[in-house]
């Protein structure tokens, strides 16, 4: 909000939220993520999904220049458990190609 130059009160007064209702609807959002992400890795374990280090530092490298920096700058920043949480979503990306794939239309 603040990179938008907006504050939390004007944005809860905009949308007619107290500051109770906010933190209740992010808190249940947060949780609903990490369920989320739970359930895809599990997929992604089950399903023997992996990623190689040269997807992993094409990954980085992507991230790195959106951020305008280098790899190793990016990593440096990031620190290892950085790394691994990217190196989760490329394993996220897998499982949620592999629930697109296997859906049927109803």
């Amino acid at each position: 909000m603040q990179n938008g130059g907006n504050t939390l009160e004007a944005y809860l007064d905009y949308n007619n939220l107290t500051e109770e209702m906010y933190n209740s609807y992010m808190n249940q959002n947060a949780l609903n993520m990490l369920m989320g992400q739970a359930v895809l890795l599990e997929i992604a374990k089950t399903e023997g999904f992996s990623y190689t280090q040269e997807e992993l530092e094409q990954e980085l490298f992507t991230m790195a220049r959106g951020y305008q920096t280098t790899v190793d700058s990016l990593k440096e920043m990031i620190g290892e458990n950085g790394v691994l949480m990217v190196g989760e979503d490329l394993l996220h990306k897998q499982a949620l190609n592999f629930i697109t794939e296997q859906s049927v239309e109803v």
